[in-house]
């Protein structure tokens, strides 16, 4: 059964101020991203500063939102095919990336390399056995390659940690391509939302949706995706990145609610 799910922005708007302030709010709602996004005024990490460190132990990338219910408008719903992405704004940061898609929308044919250097690109190597594979960012896909075969679009390319594109994003992007590759009639409705906080160049990470036209539940979701790097101190003004010098926890770490 299609669910349809009608977003009260006015409502959602007065809540927020009533509880949280009329500064609170405005950070969440800059320029970037669509008034839908809900459940954001929860995660208690956003509100901290721009420098950010992540403990060695930490082993959760995410965290459901807004009772992992995906915020699409009733309008916003079709089986037509389409993805769209919002232009850079004038820092050249990413905007939302939006779709409707299917299993013929997926690639056949090679991913190509990717050159594009995303706002917050200040790549550093690590050990390995700190960070997989060396290198700290990647060029995190917004809408996946696996689902409609975005290359090189810098509209569709944002700076993400290692742990972010593969333990993040990832398992979940999985699971809605899964579900295409099994239903091939069924559509998604699929966006990611890049969350920056002022004039950050470096996302504090995306909130992701995925809800399945035809069917409840399977595919659905809303979730954000913290983009944090396991032993790794970032600072989200610049990108700008070097290992934990403090291996002493931040109390904001200690409250987070739990993904899953």
């Amino acid at each position: 059964m299609h669910k349809i799910r009608t977003v009260l922005m006015v409502m959602f708007l007065s809540l927020i101020l009533m509880f949280s302030g009329c500064d609170f709010l405005l950070q969440f709602l800059p320029d970037k991203g669509p008034d839908s996004v809900t459940g954001l005024d929860d995660i208690e990490w956003l509100k901290e500063g721009p420098v950010i460190s992540t403990p060695e132990n930490k082993t959760t990338f995410y965290v459901v939102i807004n009772n992992n219910e995906p915020s699409f408008s009733k309008d916003e719903y079709t089986t037509e095919s389409f993805k769209k992405n919002d232009p850079l704004d004038s820092l050249g940061r990413v905007g939302t990336a939006t779709s409707s898609m299917c299993r013929a929308d997926m690639p056949t044919g090679e991913r190509e390399s990717l050159d594009t250097n995303p706002t917050g690109w200040v790549q550093n190597r690590y050990d390995s056995a700190l960070v997989e594979g060396g290198w700290i960012y990647n060029r995190a896909h917004l809408r996946g390659y696996q689902l409609m075969g975005d290359q090189d679009d810098k509209q569709n390319l944002m700076t993400g940690t290692r742990a972010f594109n593969v333990d993040g994003m990832l398992p979940f992007e999985n699971r809605t391509a899964d579900h295409m590759k099994e239903y091939e009639n069924h559509h998604i409705m699929y966006r990611v939302t890049p969350i920056f906080i002022d004039d950050d160049l470096l996302a504090r990470g995306v909130v992701m949706e995925s809800d399945c036209i035809e069917c409840d539940e399977e595919a659905d979701y809303a979730v954000f995706v913290y983009n944090i790097q396991p032993g790794i101190t970032l600072d989200y003004r610049t990108g700008e990145n070097w290992i934990n010098e403090d291996p002493e926890i931040p109390s904001v770490w200690k409250s987070l609610p739990s993904g899953g």
